[in-house]
């Protein structure tokens, strides 16, 4: 990494700000999707004065979505009328994602001393439920790879921009199976951040804005320790709740959409137990007829697609 963290997120949130067309004056609340820098350093970095701070309880995965809905419901009540949300992770830190589920003491005395440890591993059981439970071959999940690879050959500072083949894909070392070297995520530090306010007010912003249709998060599920590695149903997500609650929120249903985003469940401290966390959020494209109904809008940093018409995406740094 060559730049701390802290440098990705700050330099995320400049972005934001700019693309929206807003300063630091105008931000009002500032929530963080994760734990580091806190909101206090971000503020006093940026300039921010704010009367409103907040975060999700739900650190990566579903955090960054849970902190848009956050963000929504500050604006809806009036707590707050523009809204800075921010995220950063290393991924390249001593341990990586592998050190936080080593300091659980459960998973240390009877899970690590006989290999069950590791993401590649974890995962590696719930695709061989799935292969199973449907019938798959585990090979044909390699057209996941390989289309994930097409995208980031569209994508700028991706860290593998070249295509991959079902050959290439076939030829990956297996490291849990049947998961092979190309199906596991590449360690990346990065930042994102975004800007929510209502529709009355982004009609005078900068570019069109993406409007927040709906939105949900629930927790489910058994805790962290038991969730990767002890599940009940390997197959069943808290998405298969926070989904169609998204979707009635925006009153879409799944054929409405021509784009969808996954992400894997996150995890939350409630009573003191970790559990499983998952959030929704659908978006649709910005109309200059949009009635001023409050906190429909997010503005965000736009990255060149291939059809920059009818896309908005955050921006992220990241190396």
């Amino acid at each position: 990494m060559d730049r701390p963290i802290a440098k990705l997120v700050l330099d995320a949130c400049r972005n934001a700000l700019a693309d929206a067309g807003v300063t630091a004056s105008d931000i009002d609340g500032v929530i963080a999707a994760g734990a580091y820098p806190g909101p206090d350093e971000v503020s006093v970095a940026l300039g921010i004065d704010r009367m409103y701070t907040a975060a999700p309880g739900i650190p990566a995965g579903a955090g960054p979505l849970a902190a848009v809905e956050t963000a929504r419901a500050a604006v809806e009540s009036g707590r707050a009328t523009t809204v800075l949300v921010y995220y950063g992770y290393a991924g390249s830190k001593p341990g990586g994602p592998y050190g936080f589920h080593a300091q659980d003491p459960v998973k240390a005395s009877v899970e690590m001393p006989f290999g069950w440890y590791g993401q590649p591993v974890y995962f590696a059981a719930w695709a061989q439920r799935y292969c199973h439970t449907y019938g798959i071959d585990p090979d044909t999940l390699g057209s996941i790879a390989v289309s994930n690879r097409v995208w980031a050959t569209m994508t700028p500072n991706a860290q593998r921009p070249k295509p991959l083949t079902d050959e290439d894909y076939l030829a990956s070392p297996m490291i849990a199976s049947p998961l092979r070297a190309a199906d596991c995520c590449l360690i990346s530090d990065g930042a994102g951040a975004l800007v929510v306010t209502t529709t009355e007010r982004a009609r005078d912003l900068a570019g069109a804005p993406v409007v927040v249709a709906g939105s949900s998060t629930v927790a489910v599920g058994p805790s962290m320790t038991s969730y990767f590695t002890q599940a009940e149903d390997m197959c069943s997500f808290g998405s298969a709740v926070s989904g169609p609650r998204a979707f009635a929120d925006a009153g879409l249903t799944p054929a409405d959409l021509d784009v969808a985003r996954s992400t894997i469940a996150s995890r939350s401290r409630r009573r003191s137990r970790w559990r499983i966390s998952d959030s929704a959020v659908a978006v649709r494209r910005w109309s200059s007829t949009e009635p001023d109904t409050p906190c429909r809008v997010v503005h965000c940093p736009s990255t060149p697609t291939a059809d920059t018409s009818r896309t908005h995406t955050s921006r992220a740094s990241s190396t």
